[in-house]
């Protein structure tokens, strides 16, 4: 679990606003609004900007500048040990942080197969308390940055996500097991 990953890799291969910039020193201006609308789109398809959005509120209220009291830093809230995970330099950088958030949920919604709650709750208290418990840890403040999120998605409680990203947790068909009525 402590793998390196490429932030790169797990948004849309090299860094979209990279590529849209090196792309539209080329093109017309009609054309760069082409291309700039469809790269949108490609990011949209696999990060909704009302998830990002939600999770940047509830972690930071937008404070570039936030510092949690367990050393969670910048607009998406990253620790030091997920930063370095995801490659994310420097972590006060609010485009590497958003970056490096972003790229956090994408990983978590593959290795919980799209189950917002248990990214939410990961995404909060670690995918190690998640496996733990199986399920949202008892936490007090992990249920309501849970709750406070589904319901700002209008209760949206599972996701698209992209499989290749990593393997399913193992916990996954354990509660499948333990949902199922007997």
């Amino acid at each position: 679990m402590e793998t390196l990953v490429d932030q790169e890799d797990l948004l849309l291969g090299p860094d979209p606003a990279h590529a849209f910039l090196q792309h539209a020193r080329r093109e017309e201006p009609l054309e760069r609004a082409h291309v700039l609308e469809e790269r949108l789109r490609e990011a949209a398809a696999i990060l909704a900007p009302e998830l990002v959005l939600a999770v940047m509120a509830v972690e930071s209220n937008f404070d570039p500048l936030a510092v949690s009291p367990k050393n969670a830093q910048g607009l998406m809230q990253l620790t030091p040990d997920t930063a370095a995970r995801f490659r994310v330099r420097p972590l006060t950088d609010p485009v590497q942080n958003i970056r490096g958030g972003m790229a956090y949920l994408r990983w978590l919604l593959a290795y919980f197969e799209g189950d917002l709650a248990l990214v939410l709750a990961a995404y909060n208290a670690g995918e190690r308390a998640v496996e733990r418990y199986r399920g949202v840890p008892p936490y007090l403040e992990t249920r309501l940055y849970v709750s406070t999120i589904i319901a700002a998605l209008g209760g949206q409680r599972s996701y698209a996500f992209d499989p290749s990203v990593t393997p399913p947790s193992n916990v996954l068909a354990l509660l499948r097991t333990s949902q199922r009525p007997r």
